[in-house]
């Protein structure tokens, strides 16, 4: 059973022995993201299971410049998912499909007006990744920035 805990429940010693691979992931879930969450910059969601780390996500607030003529805002709101990573042992298990859903479970369950769910694929594989789940291009100018509309979520 998969349990989701918030990063001051994982223990600093189960931080340390998370392995996605990418040591600039390694090292943010280990040093910085604690750093993150008391600035108030992001919320960092675990994964655990057995005591294991599966995997985790962070989610800030973020603003995104409409493109609907239609709408009188200049900004529509967003949540970024700003940083996912599984542990090497979970990989291509669907840990990171998990990671993305609840994420946006937890989004559009939140009090507060959000239609978009914004991330910044670090390269074309992790983008056609994101495509897959239903994410689609945002800016022209940057491929990598994808977005995925809360209103086609279904739970």
């Amino acid at each position: 059973v998969i349990e989701w805990l918030p990063l001051n429940e994982i223990p600093k010693i189960k931080r340390k022995e998370f392995d996605c691979g990418n040591q600039t992931l390694n090292d943010y879930f280990y040093k910085y993201a604690k750093q993150d969450e008391r600035k108030g910059l992001a919320k960092c969601h675990v994964a655990v299971e057995q005591g294991l780390v599966l995997g985790f996500f962070t989610l800030s607030s973020y603003l995104i410049q409409s493109k609907n003529a239609a709408t009188p805002y200049r900004y529509e709101p967003g949540v970024l998912l700003g940083r996912l990573a599984v542990d090497k042992q979970f990989q291509h298990r669907g840990v990171g499909k998990l990671l993305i859903y609840k994420a946006m479970e937890w989004v559009c369950e939140s009090p507060i007006g959000v239609k978009f769910l914004l991330v910044r694929a670090k390269n074309d594989k992790v983008k056609d990744f994101y495509k897959s789940l239903g994410f689609a291009s945002f800016y022209p100018d940057n491929p990598l920035d994808l977005c995925f509309n809360l209103k086609n979520f279904k739970q």
